[in-house]
């Protein structure tokens, strides 16, 4: 492919999660990298990524009535992957909202 090289902050909201203090609503941020050869083909690789997250996937305990909500916040052109940690972790908060 002859994309772009692309960094992608995701945000995910409303999810249902066992994080080992019971059962409560979290957000959480999460750095994604990609190569694609648009902006709407970035945004579904992003969304496609964490989907992917073993960790994420996981614990979720939303029901079909309640589901989480992803978006993505922010798409960067980059030179090179070189100089970034692809294997980033997620950063979780409290969704009080």
């Amino acid at each position: 492919m002859n994309g772009k090289n692309t960094w992608h902050t995701i945000c995910g909201e409303n999810f249902i999660l066992d994080l080992g203090e019971g059962v409560k609503k979290y957000g959480f941020y999460v750095n994604s990298f990609c190569e694609a050869d648009n902006e709407n083909n970035a945004r579904i690789l992003a969304m496609d990524s964490i989907n992917q997250r073993k960790e994420i996937q996981a614990r979720i305990v939303n029901t079909n009535d309640n589901l989480p909500i992803l978006k993505v916040e922010e798409i960067t052109e980059i030179d090179s992957f070189d100089t970034y940690n692809l294997e980033q972790g997620v950063s979780w908060f409290l969704d009080e909202e």
